[in-house]
């Protein structure tokens, strides 16, 4: 995966970004960068976890107070398990079988309570899909897919 995405940075010659890539696990990476950085961003990660409560807390470690974190990932709905998983694995096989569980998704409540219980404060949560021609749309309902973006409170 560090391949990929070093290659696909490479490939952006107008980004001015320097980019570093660590493969470790949170609780290893927290141990160098606690209150390090502005924004920590999992996108399509944490419904991969098996231990989501200590995920949520050791992303937020990561982050300065008044700093924010971004979450993308798919929702614990019927809907989203029938187009996200069954659709996308099985029929149409955009997604490789087996890539997602049910039982490891998360929904947008239980995220946003996970976060406040680590002192943040949910700014926004944004329903998305994903197109055909693979850009992101936002919607109305993030019954799908969503977006969440939280602020670490600065008391902490």
């Amino acid at each position: 995966m560090i391949s990929i995405a070093k290659l696909h940075s490479s490939q952006n010659r107008s980004s001015k970004l320097v980019l570093n890539y660590w493969n470790e696990t949170i609780e290893n990476h927290v141990k160098d960068y606690e209150l390090y950085y502005d924004a920590v961003v999992c996108s399509e990660v944490i419904e991969h976890i098996e231990n989501k409560p200590f995920f949520v807390e050791q992303c937020v470690k990561c982050v300065k107070n008044g700093g924010s974190l971004f979450f993308t990932t798919i929702n614990q709905t019927l809907a989203a398990w029938f187009v996200m998983i069954f659709c996308a694995e099985f029929i149409f096989r955009v997604i490789p079988k087996g890539t997602h569980n049910y039982r490891l998704l998360l929904s947008h409540k239980d995220l946003e309570k996970l976060l406040v219980q680590n002192g943040c404060q949910v700014k926004l949560i944004q329903g998305m899909y994903l197109m055909p021609n693979k850009e992101w749309s936002s919607v109305k309902t993030p019954n799908l897919s969503y977006l969440l973006h939280a602020v670490k409170k600065n008391n902490l």
